[in-house]
């Protein structure tokens, strides 16, 4: 149970983070303006050729600089994961980006917990709690990702180790 509670504490620890890196509205946004400009763009070959190099000119502009934004979010989701000690440089960053996507559509960190299916199951009967095994209803990737990622911190960070059963 012990392990089950440091792992969700960092998994807590990490949902945290990418909430504050992420800006969902920012890419809806972007996909919304970038559709509606290439409706555009379609709907106005009876234009002279000057007005449309203007408007594809700044209609790329428009898209570089969203471009950018969805970049740079991505960029800090990026490093605030690779911050923490474990997480490697390639494959547990981006499956965690991949797999979560817009990290906002989680009202609460135990639904972030619920959804990567790490969350504990609880049988109870009248005066009877017992705490089980990890759900497992959940992203098997992104728990399999956190369950590995765990393990290296427990190797990397004798002072998570001194409290688990390992």
């Amino acid at each position: 149970m012990e392990q089950i509670e440091i792992l969700e504490k960092e998994i807590q620890r990490i949902s945290n983070e990418l909430l504050n890196t992420l800006d969902i509205n920012e890419i809806n946004n972007f996909l919304d303006n970038s559709d509606s400009n290439n409706n555009s763009n379609n709907n106005s070959d009876n234009n002279n050729n000057n007005n449309n190099r203007n408007n594809n000119e700044n209609n790329n502009n428009n898209n570089n600089n969203d471009n950018n934004k969805i970049e740079n979010k991505y960029i800090q989701a990026y490093k605030a994961i690779t911050s923490i000690p474990g997480s490697g440089e390639l494959v547990t960053p981006f499956t965690i980006i991949s797999e979560v996507g817009d990290i906002t559509r989680f009202k609460t960190k135990k639904h972030f917990v619920s959804y990567i299916g790490l969350d504990p199951t609880v049988s109870q009967s009248g005066k009877y709690k017992r705490n089980k095994k990890i759900s497992k209803k959940g992203n098997k990737h992104l728990r399999h990702t956190f369950t590995l990622w765990a393990e290296r911190v427990l190797k990397l960070m004798p002072e998570y180790r001194k409290n688990t059963m390992i």
